[in-house]
């Protein structure tokens, strides 16, 4: 026990994770009773290696098989000068080492120069996480933005490769529709496609698939593969019958807001009785298809707005004697609810008999307020002069 306290010590005081990493390594096998009988010089001679150049040069050769003397051919301190400049003896190193590994994988030092190594100096672990990627089958150069993925999700990644025995990147890219150089930054970010069981992973894309949801939507979204699957497909068979364009969002969001979305649906689908937008507008404002897309370009909220909310203003503004003509003129209209809406058209009635003009409805609130105040007090001084004549 005291030496392994000593060892797991000893291993807290080197500054280097590869280095650290491997004596605590190295104590819990070699303190087993059954495997390795300790004696004095053994013990001495572990605490020799102590210093940090001696005992880094000790494990990354052993841990690599790649001599780190600076004579070696394929790559030279030089190479690191000219690249990056790195004081520090322990992280030079070990970044030497990466960069031989690399080499001994195929890659050439113009590729490492260029496409690896900004990766590798910004990254922790880098040398651990490096020979995890090894395990992915694919190009390692290109995969090196999922350096910056937890060592824990690149060992899991690592096993499921290994175990699994396909190529996990190829599969995402050709059911994806996207080249493997775009997909991989991606998945730097969403290491769930990475980690999660593959029998998980291609029911969910198989569910997806079958609900003809746009591969370009997917890749937009791919938290979608991180919710269960019942729910995939519970969403999805109540959103067939409804007859909604599927998108990944829709089989996400919250319960309240997809019953919703589906209510609003449904009454869109009403309302346009099989016309599609532009052509429910033209009828409603009396114009033509092409100026409502005009209009549509002009006022890019008004593709936005839900078609129920666009039928409750249109009604409310017709019922009270506005014209086709006002509304088109004044298309922010339909940004205002009809509760505020009705509000305002109230407040303008009592200050005169005539309907409020379309700008007067469409103003800001704090406009609104402003002139309400001002014709308020007109109304005051108008009253006094009144009484007192």
């Amino acid at each position: 026990m005291l030496k392994t306290q000593l060892i797991f010590i000893l291993s807290c005081k080197v500054r280097n994770n590869l280095i650290k990493s491997t004596l605590r390594n190295y104590s819990r096998t070699a303190c087993k009773p059954k495997t390795i009988v300790w004696n004095t010089f053994s013990y001495k001679y572990l605490l020799h290696q102590a210093s940090f150049q001696a005992t880094q040069r000790f494990w990354l050769s052993k841990l690599t098989n790649i001599s780190l003397a600076k004579d070696t051919q394929s790559i030279t301190d030089s190479f690191l000068d000219g690249v990056v400049g790195i004081e520090d003896s322990e992280r030079r190193d070990e970044v030497l080492g990466i960069v031989k590994f690399l080499i001994s994988h195929g890659c050439s030092e113009e590729e490492i120069k260029t496409k690896c190594l900004h990766y590798i100096i910004g990254t922790q672990s880098s040398y651990f996480k490096v020979k995890l990627l090894a395990d992915l089958h694919f190009n390692i150069v290109m995969l090196m933005p999922l350096l910056s993925c937890h060592i824990v999700s690149l060992r899991a990644a690592a096993k499921h490769a290994r175990r699994d025995n396909n190529n996990r990147i190829e599969y995402l890219s050709h059911n994806l529709d996207i080249e493997p150089v775009d997909l991989i930054p991606m998945l730097s970010k969403h290491p769930s496609l990475l980690t999660m069981p593959f029998k998980r992973l291609q029911h969910k894309m198989t569910v997806l698939k079958q609900a003809q949801i746009s591969s370009e939507y997917i890749v937009k979204d791919l938290w979608i593969f991180n919710y269960n699957e019942k729910l995939l497909e519970n969403r999805i068979s109540a959103a067939l019958k409804a007859k909604v364009e599927l998108k990944p969002w829709m089989l996400r969001c919250s319960e309240k807001f997809f019953e919703s979305m589906l209510s609003k649906w449904a009454q869109t689908q009403n309302i346009l009785k099989g016309d599609d937008e532009v052509s429910y507008l033209a009828k409603k404002l009396d114009c033509s298809e092409d100026y409502v897309k005009v209009l549509m370009e002009k006022n890019k909220l008004l593709k936005t707005i839900n078609i129920p909310k666009i039928e409750k203003v249109l009604n409310f503004l017709y019922e009270k004697g506005y014209t086709p003509q006002e509304v088109r003129l004044f298309p922010r209209v339909f940004c205002s609810s009809v509760q505020t809406l009705s509000k305002r058209f109230e407040e303008f009635s009592k200050f005169k008999a005539t309907l409020p003009t379309m700008s007067q409805l469409c103003i800001s609130s704090k406009k609104f307020e402003n002139t309400r105040t001002k014709k308020s007090s007109s109304k005051e001084k108008e009253s006094e002069l009144s009484e007192s004549s």
